[in-house]
């Protein structure tokens, strides 16, 4: 199970994921629960987007059924819980993540790594508020978790805060770097400290907190963020596209990449959000907004960027703009 673990964790990082129907109210989330059960074979329950989209799991894999079987064997062991809440997670069945997470939280209450994953998935189900209540808890407990505030980040952003979502995450990146040879190659997203740090997380983090920052009027600092940031060394585990997204941003690269990624598939949410927000900042709110439209017309409704174009589109972001 450690093997499939450490898979879907590297897989899930840049996406994102659903156990709530959420409406927004004066850029408040609030939350209206739906159960998920799916037995052998299933494929979880449907939600219901921000903008009123019935979104739909993937079906049971091997990954699920072999999670099962662990589970049925060792039902009280957190990491058994948690290897099988990342298998859901790989198919999008989130309330059956989510009721896994909770019950490794009620065996292991100080291991930030239940709250940060529970928190994780609350985002992907578009409950924001319980996320920061989870998140915030991990912190607590796991202050320098690159998991914990990396997401408690985004939480922040989905909900308008986002002078705290820039501070929570520079509260990471701005975390001095261990030296060694090869920073965290054999650890686990969910288990990886702010100071051990590959170029993908450092540029995952600065997309972000540049985006925070400019939604919040402070223009120079998203700047400065991006521009501060050193070239890649050598080629990056995860998070590639964020560093195309953060070229983009700073000029290095033309943002026609953004066609090239439509038609290959790969980074359309990240490069697709970080540039519909950053025309929409720089005053080309048409073509902000047809991308905004576009990534939300996807299936990878789990995904961030997804999550963050639907926010935009839900509190009126591209209202009156076609």
């Amino acid at each position: 199970m450690a093997g499939v673990r450490n898979i879907v964790l590297a897989g899930l990082m840049m996406l994102g994921g659903a156990t709530g129907a959420v409406a927004l109210s004066e850029g408040r989330a609030q939350s209206v629960p739906v159960q998920g059960a799916s037995g052998r074979g299933g494929q979880g329950t449907p939600i219901t987007s921000l903008l009123g989209r019935v979104l739909m799991p993937r079906p049971s894999n091997a990954a699920v059924d072999s999670a099962r079987e662990a589970l049925a064997r060792q039902p009280n062991d957190p990491d058994v819980l948690f290897a099988a809440g990342q298998a859901y997670d790989g198919v999008w069945q989130f309330g059956e993540s989510i009721a896994l997470y909770t019950r490794a939280i009620a065996l292991a209450p100080k291991d930030a790594r239940a709250l940060s994953l529970r928190g994780q998935r609350y985002l992907s189900t578009r409950q924001f508020e319980r996320a920061i209540t989870d998140l915030e808890q991990a912190r607590r407990l796991a202050p320098q978790s690159f998991h914990s505030l990396y997401h408690l980040g985004l939480a922040y952003y989905y909900v308008g805060r986002y002078v705290v979502a820039a501070s929570t995450l520079g509260s990471c990146a701005e975390t001095p770097q261990r030296v060694h040879g090869a920073p965290g190659t054999a650890v686990t997203l969910d288990r990886r400290d702010c100071d051990d740090l590959h170029d993908g997380l450092r540029y995952a983090l600065a997309s972000w907190r540049s985006a925070a920052l400019s939604r919040a009027g402070r223009h120079a600092e998203a700047k400065a963020v991006l521009e501060k940031l050193p070239a890649p060394q050598g080629d990056v585990p995860e998070g590639r596209w964020y560093v195309d997204a953060v070229d983009i941003a700073r000029g290095r690269k033309p943002d026609t990449l953004w066609n090239s990624v439509r038609v290959n598939g790969g980074g359309v949410l990240t490069i697709g959000y970080a540039l519909a927000n950053l025309s929409i900042v720089r005053g080309d709110s048409i073509k902000g907004c047809r991308i905004l439209r576009e990534l939300v017309s996807r299936e990878e409704w789990p995904g961030f960027g997804y999550i963050a174009a639907e926010v935009d589109l839900a509190r009126g972001r591209c209202n009156g703009v076609k």
